[in-house]
């Protein structure tokens, strides 16, 4: 048994750069997989903020299609409401702008919301 001990060691001190190497490619491996998983979820959340704001406009242009767009218009000031009080005056103004078209200004409010 000692000899088989003698022997294995005898192969490491002989061959060190290969304990070594294989060590450093599982250090490595496994900090590229953490480091990929966080940069992963920031991605996927990314992509779900965007099809909320995707999903967003269409709901409302359906709801023009079948309220109108005046309706419309008042129900998103009202889903809204309280988020556009805290808006600022460039934000406000992007608003205003906007209030002729429900689809866009809920893509905006959607947005600016979500960021």
């Amino acid at each position: 048994m000692a000899s088989r001990i003698l022997k294995v060691w005898y192969f490491i001190l002989d061959h060190w750069q290969l304990p070594v190497i294989i060590i450093a490619i599982l250090i490595g491996w496994l900090l590229f997989r953490s480091w990929r998983k966080s940069d992963t979820k920031g991605l996927v959340q990314a992509v779900q903020d965007e099809l909320g704001i995707i999903q967003a406009g269409s709901a409302t242009r359906e709801m023009q299609l079948q309220l109108g767009t005046e309706q419309t218009l008042g129900h998103i000031k009202d889903k809204y409401a309280a988020k556009t009080m805290a808006l600022d005056a460039v934000q406000q103004l992007k608003v205003k702008e906007l209030e002729n078209d429900p689809v866009a200004l809920a893509k905006y409010l959607e947005r600016i919301t979500r960021g």
